[in-house]
């Protein structure tokens, strides 16, 4: 049935998959509108590439940003300077890491910090980390415990119409790498994936599979919107449109190959889980892809033939199909969420 209000109402988050980008617009208001707001996770597979969305609202609580055990160790100096310097015992590493929060228990001098609210620290070393100004306080002594502790952490999401035109929340100068060897590739594909949507909207339909003519449209729209986004100092713009990202984005933009699926499966999961305010969730958007998949050139037997594999056969061919089903492999390990 129809997405309403009302539908959305007995919900805490709501997960779309494959929706339009009007459709998207118009839920991610339904979910911001609600007090609180209902978390809004959108995702897309389209072909060899993906794209992931999250808007937990204008405020939202972390309460344990990554789920791991609190770390303690054997304090064994802290100096009285701007900022203080606390030396653990180099019997083993601290652990800690930048923006921990800790508080100390058992000091013998400097005993202002035993029992004071949580600090946060910025890490020097593996023995070491710096505090707050501590000159006005007392000499350490000996001894004492220093413990990791969990402070809730706000987060502010922008909307999926704010998201669009500028997908970088305050705070963030660049949207998420996947690969490493991609550096800048993210948004590329975040103007690639818009002007396939844009296509849908204009034609009622995603491009034909490995229609030329519907890839070549696609990527005039990219260009026409990345011309329009120049225009705005605030809007996400690229020097350059890369074509070629855009074609094979659009090229394959109907198919579902089982790769990106549960790859893409297991990100939104872990995003849903995060609404409970344990782990960081994603801010906010991520796009990747598999171009690796894809051959060059590409191959000629790749007409669907009727089966659940006609998807892999547009991208692969058929003949590379027949040999993958051909092959005897024992899989092992494929696991779900936490595996």
């Amino acid at each position: 049935g129809a997405i309403t209000e009302e539908f959305l109402s007995g919900m805490s988050c709501a997960v779309f998959l494959g929706a339009s980008q009007s459709d998207l617009l118009r839920y991610n208001e339904m979910c911001r509108v609600r007090s609180p707001a209902v978390g809004f996770v959108a995702a897309d597979a389209l072909g060899v590439a993906a794209s992931v969305f999250v808007d937990f609202g204008d405020v939202f609580t972390v309460r344990d940003k990554d789920g791991e055990e609190c770390r303690n160790a054997i304090v064994a100096g802290i100096t009285t300077e701007n900022p203080g310097v606390v030396h653990t015992h180099e019997g083993r590493r601290h652990g800690f890491q930048d923006g921990d929060w800790v508080t100390f228990s058992e000091l013998q001098g400097i005993t202002e910090l035993n029992g004071s609210a949580p600090r946060q620290i910025k890490v020097t070393g593996p023995y070491s980390f710096t505090i707050e100004d501590t000159s006005g306080l007392s000499a350490y002594l000996r001894e004492g415990i220093v413990s990791q502790v969990k402070v809730p952490t706000p987060m502010t999401f922008i909307s999926y119409r704010q998201a669009l035109v500028q997908p970088l929340p305050e705070g963030e100068d660049m949207l998420a790498v996947p690969d490493l060897a991609k550096i800048g590739r993210s948004e590329q594909l975040h103007i690639a994936v818009q002007a396939v949507h844009l296509y849908q909207e204009q034609n009622g339909q995603l491009p034909l599979v490995r229609d030329d003519a519907a890839a070549a449209a696609c990527v005039k729209l990219a260009q026409e919107l990345n011309e329009s986004r120049k225009k705005d100092a605030k809007a996400l713009s690229l020097e350059e449109v890369d074509a070629d990202v855009v074609k094979k984005v659009a090229l394959f933009a109907r198919c579902s190959i089982s790769p990106m699926c549960a790859f893409l499966g297991g990100i939104v999961a872990q995003e849903v889980v995060k609404f409970t305010g344990k782990y960081t969730p994603l801010h906010q958007a991520l796009y990747f892809d598999m171009f690796e998949l894809v051959p060059s050139p590409l191959p000629a037997d790749w007409k669907p033939l009727g089966s659940r594999y006609d998807d892999q056969v547009a991208i692969l061919g058929k003949s590379f199909q027949d040999r993958l089903a051909n092959m005897k492999v024992f899989l092992v390990g494929a696991g779900a969420l936490g595996c």
